[in-house]
């Protein structure tokens, strides 16, 4: 593991403390770019579950919760991801003012609101979008032919970048452009804030600029048609509960949300999939036999049901490789945490990647099991599903991202089981990065036989 090996003793600050291996400059950073779950493990493990992390030179040693403590803070109704930290304007950016994740209390409730009947399983069943996600499956995996060298994080982000796009009502035509676009959106992340012409900070405004224009224009069309049951449609028109129409920026800074929601998670999930199955015949094969049976792909949520495999393919995947390892709050109210007090406006860091590898949750939590959800009974528990987030920011798209997890694992069994192709993970397991998304290293190649 990454750490600084003349950092190796503890310290301590205001009684939490400080994770051993910190860098100067660039603290704990590189150790979680490289290798989150382990530096977590090795903290749970050696400190407990409060222990502060240092997150490059801008920022104060921060705590961060892991085990059950980090797991009721991420349910917290109370808390709250903040615009802004330490001046550094990057979610306020990224995520816009106005977008669900940012927002709080009534004005959260009430977008919230405006919002939901498209994502819950009957939304999604009336706007047809499992048609257009499995037609879009089953066109990209034509390209998978025998002899294919296949960059699976490329392939699984193309894959679902024009998912997204395509329930956005996006020409064909126009995908590229979109895609070229939101590739340099993405480098408002980079920990760089200089502003100056050709830098990554430019081209991400500037890449965002153009979103903004093509989707006031998507939704401006969308508004002068009659309401119908797209995805686009309705949140077009979708009203609050006093009946007034979302503005024009709550609706873009949600609509760019959603693409990223929609894609990035979902296609580091895929790739993870697939090197699952490339590595575990076995795996494949049990896939398989459910898909032949049932004989088609999922059109509605309903019908995922008939593809329990699928599903448990999925979570546990999720489970293991999760794409968001660290995420963060701040408290509203003074809040006890692991018996230490904090002051409102503290923020707190969750280890959300190790609440699944976590024993006191997880029997044997480093073994992938797909029995964990096939001999589940009854919907998932929060903890099952703590990865989509938790309390009033419980994430909207939960349904569309297991049904699209569904769809592309039926889809994929059903395109190798049909033209007897079979899959290989191109030399040793794949190495995971975990920044900005925990993801398969972009190396990782597959080879469809």
């Amino acid at each position: 593991m990454l750490t600084n090996p003349f950092s190796s003793a503890i310290h301590y600050q205001k009684g939490i403390p400080l994770l051993p291996g910190a860098f100067p400059v660039m603290g704990h950073v590189p150790t979680l770019i490289w290798d989150s779950a382990e530096l977590l493990r090795k903290g749970r493990e050696r400190l407990g579950d409060i222990f502060r992390i240092r997150m490059g030179s801008s920022l104060a040693p921060t705590p961060l919760l892991v085990g059950p403590e980090g797991f009721e803070l991420l349910r917290n109704k109370s808390a709250y991801i903040p615009l802004s930290i330490n001046n550094d304007s990057t979610n306020a950016d990224f995520l816009g003012r106005h977008g669900l994740l940012v927002l709080r209390d009534t004005q959260h409730q009430r977008m919230r609101a405006a919002l939901n009947p498209p994502f819950v399983p009957r939304g999604l069943s009336l706007s047809g979008i499992g048609s257009v996600m499995s037609d879009c499956i089953h066109q990209r995996l034509l390209k998978w032919s025998r002899g294919s060298s296949l960059r699976i994080l490329s392939e699984t982000q193309s894959i679902a970048l024009e998912i997204i796009f395509r329930l956005l009502d996006v020409k064909v035509e126009e995908l590229q452009a979109w895609q070229d676009n939101y590739r340099q959106f993405m480098q408002i992340l980079i920990p760089i804030k200089l502003d100056f012409p050709g830098s990554p900070r430019r081209r991400a405004l500037r890449a965002r600029s153009w979103l903004d224009a093509q989707l006031t224009a998507l939704i401006e069309r969308s508004r002068q048609a009659p309401e119908g049951p797209s995805l686009v449609s309705a949140m077009s028109h979708a009203r609050d509960e006093g009946g007034q129409l979302l503005s024009m920026q709550e609706l873009i800074d949600n609509f760019r949300l959603l693409i990223l929601a929609g894609h990035e998670t979902t296609a580091s999930v895929m790739a993870w999939m697939v090197t699952r199955l490339a590595q575990d015949p076995e795996l494949l094969g049990m896939l398989q036999q459910e898909t032949v049976r049932v004989g088609h792909i999922p059109q509605t949520p309903q019908q995922s049901k008939e593809h329990p495999v699928a599903e448990a393919l999925f979570r546990e995947t999720l489970r293991l490789y999760p794409p968001l390892y660290i995420t963060g709050r701040m408290l509203a109210e003074p809040t006890t945490l692991a018996g230490h007090r904090f002051a409102a406006g503290q923020q707190i860091f969750i280890g959300l990647g190790d609440i699944a590898r976590d024993p006191r949750f997880f029997t044997d939590p480093e073994r992938f099991d797909l029995q964990r959800w096939l001999t589940r009974s009854g919907p998932p528990s929060p903890l099952l599903t703590s990865q989509f987030g938790g309390g009033p920011h419980f994430c909207l798209g939960y349904h569309l991202a297991v049904f699209e997890g569904i769809q592309f694992a039926a889809g994929l069994a059903l395109h190798l089981k049909q033209n007897h192709l079979r899959l290989r993970l191109k030399g040793a397991t794949p190495k995971s990065v975990y920044y900005p998304l925990h993801h398969p290293a972009a190396a990782t190649t597959i080879c469809v036989e």
